[in-house]
């Protein structure tokens, strides 16, 4: 299977992945470490171009405090809302959403 994995440099993905790797799936990394700023993938044309050939899904972006750029709303809320909707656009059916606890201001209520 070829599964997209956000997040995949963070304390979850890079386990993930690993496991993903061990099964025989073909990962595509997605993190800052491989270049690609989540924060900045508010819309579902941001991700499409990632979504191709991929059969599922796994976010595990998320941050525990903010600092710097990153911050709650765009990792938790709208990266992951957009995400969301261009796989439904994509026609990816598997999504999973693995996500720390972190404090969170409002309630993420997705609109897709």
């Amino acid at each position: 299977m070829n599964i997209l994995l956000a997040g995949a440099s963070g304390f979850i993905g890079r386990n993930v992945e690993a496991a993903l790797t061990a099964a025989g799936h073909q990962v595509k990394p997605l993190s800052r470490r491989h270049g690609i700023d989540v924060c900045r993938m508010q819309a579902p044309a941001d991700w499409l171009p990632y979504l191709q050939g991929v059969d599922a899904v796994i976010n595990s972006v998320g941050i525990i405090g903010e600092s710097g750029s990153q911050r709650f709303a765009p990792l938790h809320t709208l990266a992951p809302a957009a995400l969301f909707r261009a796989c439904s656009h994509a026609g990816v059916g598997r999504v999973l959403r693995s996500l720390r606890w972190a404090p969170m201001r409002r309630r993420f209520r997705p609109t897709i």
